[in-house]
C-alpha cells in the first residue's frame, strides 16, 4: 500500500511536466500571443484544452508531414472535402433557415441549434431533410445566432480531429460583424465562409443592428489519418 502511494507520488510530477510541455507547445500556436492568452489557457476557459493537450499534440504528430495552418481557405482542403462543403453550402442556401429560426432566436443573446453533433443526429427545431443525409466528412451541423450588438468572450475549443467551418447565411453590409482568430480578423461582409482550427483562441462579435446567422459545422481534419476513424 505504501509502495503504491509512493509510486503514485513519483508519477504525478512526470504527468504534470508532460502536460506542461504539451501545453506550452499548444498555446504558442496562437499568433500574436499575449499574457491574457496564457492566463486563459492555463487557468481560464482553456484549462480543459490544456489537460487534453497531449491528445492534440499526438494528433498533430499523426498528421505529419502536414502542418496545421490554423486558418484555412477552402482551396487548402482536398477536392473531396471541397465538394462536400460546397454541397452543404448549396443545401443551406436552398433552405429558408433565417425565417424559420428567427422567432425562436430573437429572445436570446446567443442561440445554437443542432441537426447533428459529432456524427449523431439530434431533434432539431427546424426540419431540414438534407442535413439528415449521409455526410462523409461533416460531423456537426448547427446554426449559431448572435443577437444585435453581442460579443462573445474569447474562448478555445477542446480537441482538433476536426476543423470548424462557419458559413454566414444572412447578408452583412459592413465590418461590424466578424471573428478574430489569433492575429487574424475575418469580416463576414467580405466572405461568408471561414474555416479554422477552433482550439486556437477565438472571439466572435456582432456589433450590427441585425441578428447574425452563422452555420456552425465541424468537418473531419483532412490531414489526420486517425481522424478518419472518428
Amino acid at each position: 500500500m505504501l509502495g503504491n502511494i509512493l509510486l503514485w507520488r513519483v508519477k504525478v510530477p512526470y504527468r504534470l511536466s508532460g502536460n506542461a510541455a504539451c501545453g506550452v507547445y499548444d498555446v504558442t500556436r496562437n499568433h500574436g500571443l499575449k499574457l491574457s492568452t496564457l492566463r486563459r489557457y492555463f487557468i481560464g476557459n482553456g484549462f480543459l484544452l490544456w489537460m487534453l493537450s497531449p491528445i492534440n499534440v499526438l494528433l498533430d504528430l499523426l498528421s505529419l508531414p502536414y502542418i496545421n495552418k490554423g486558418v484555412y481557405r477552402l482551396e487548402d482542403l482536398p477536392p473531396d472535402h471541397q465538394n462536400e462543403i460546397r454541397r452543404f453550402i448549396q443545401v443551406t442556401k436552398d433552405t429558408s433557415l433565417v425565417r424559420q429560426v428567427e422567432e425562436r432566436a430573437k429572445q436570446h443573446k446567443r442561440t445554437i441549434f443542432f441537426w447533428r453533433s459529432y456524427g449523431v443526429q439530434t431533434d432539431a427545431i427546424v426540419n431540414v431533410p438534407a442535413f439528415d443525409e449521409h455526410w462523409k466528412y461533416i460531423r456537426t451541423i448547427g446554426i449559431s445566432v448572435f443577437n444585435k450588438r453581442i460579443t462573445a468572450s474569447p474562448h478555445f475549443g477542446w480537441l482538433r480531429p476536426t476543423l470548424r467551418l462557419l458559413y454566414n447565411i444572412n447578408d452583412i453590409k459592413d465590418q461590424s460583424a466578424y471573428i478574430v482568430v489569433g492575429d487574424k480578423t475575418h469580416y463576414w461582409c467580405d466572405d461568408k465562409l471561414f474555416i479554422f482550427d477552433d482550439t486556437l483562441l477565438h472571439v466572435s462579435a456582432n456589433e450590427t443592428d441585425q441578428l447574425r446567422y452563422c452555420m456552425f459545422v465541424d468537418t473531419r481534419h483532412h490531414s489526420c489519418a486517425s481522424c478518419q476513424l472518428w
